[in-house]
């Protein structure tokens, strides 16, 4: 009788473990075909059975006892060094960087909106077609970009109450990483009809 294969992804959907583990097996003796690279159906299953599945039943209750205990231990433990971590400020709240993410767009945003106030005579100034004005307007907006990002960068852009209860709350400081200097993005030279030309 011809034998059916089968493959890992088949045999970890059917008993229910992931397919790393089903390959894992093979250094334990799972037979398995290499030449089809896939696993004969009924020896496979015999093996699985009585070396895998076997083996979980004769566990009594006093040993799911010690392991339960054991995750539980375990668990403990990585919560443990967490905190530990957390007060040595290895560790950043998520509820932190949410703020200072919160706040360094709202700088952002804020920033950008003013340019149509703060900067248009300034920019009509520069201007003398679509090009320059294009130019203007981003060398402005990289400007302003780098200042929010020197402000993120020092000491400064903590100091906020809501920053600051959080950083408390949780006991500790948190360094500021480095905020990398925006470059001045190349031009792009399109095809768009020259507004300046239009309105001669």
């Amino acid at each position: 009788m011809e034998q059916n294969f089968i493959t890992a992804s088949e045999i970890a959907r059917r008993y229910g473990f992931s397919i790393q583990g089903v390959q894992k097996w093979r250094e334990r003796g799972i037979p398995y075909d290499t030449n089809k690279k896939k696993y004969p159906e009924k020896d496979s299953t015999d093996w699985i059975v009585k070396n895998i599945l076997d083996p979980l039943k004769d566990l009594d209750t006093s040993e799911k006892l010690k392991l339960a205990k054991l995750k539980k231990a375990e668990a403990e433990a990585r919560i443990a060094e967490m905190d530990e971590r957390s007060q040595a400020g290895s560790l950043i709240p998520v509820a932190l960087v949410q703020a200072a993410l919160s706040k360094y767009c709202s700088q952002v945003r804020t920033s950008m909106t003013q340019i149509s106030t703060t900067q248009a005579r300034f920019l009509l100034e520069q201007a003398t077609d679509t090009r320059s004005l294009k130019e203007a307007l981003q060398r402005v907006i990289v400007e302003r970009l780098n200042e929010i990002g020197a402000v993120m960068e020092s000491d400064s852009f903590f100091y906020d109450p809501v920053l600051t209860d959080i950083s408390e709350d949780n006991g500790t400081t948190y360094p500021v990483e480095s905020v990398p200097v925006i470059a001045e993005p190349d031009i792009v030279d399109d095809d768009e009809p020259d507004f300046f030309e239009e309105n001669e």
